[in-house]
């Protein structure tokens, strides 16, 4: 949950595959894009799980996430 950052002192921030299932749908991009964007805002790194494609990879990379499983 996302009000649990208010609460809690976060390192990393997981983000599902569920994220990446659809990389050329414009939301999916700003949903991650924002939610990197957060993160590295709060000082927290970004792990993407699940990910299969170069076109999930692209992303990533575009938009700053530390690591990816």
């Amino acid at each position: 949950s996302l009000g649990l950052l208010m609460e809690f002192d976060v390192d990393v921030v997981k983000l599902d595959r569920r994220f990446f299932l659809d990389v050329s749908n414009p939301r999916t991009i700003d949903v991650v894009e924002s939610i990197v964007k957060l993160s590295q805002k709060l000082q927290s790194q970004v792990v993407a799980e699940g990910i299969e494609t170069p076109e999930q990879l692209e992303l990533l990379r575009r938009v700053g996430c530390d690591m990816v499983q």
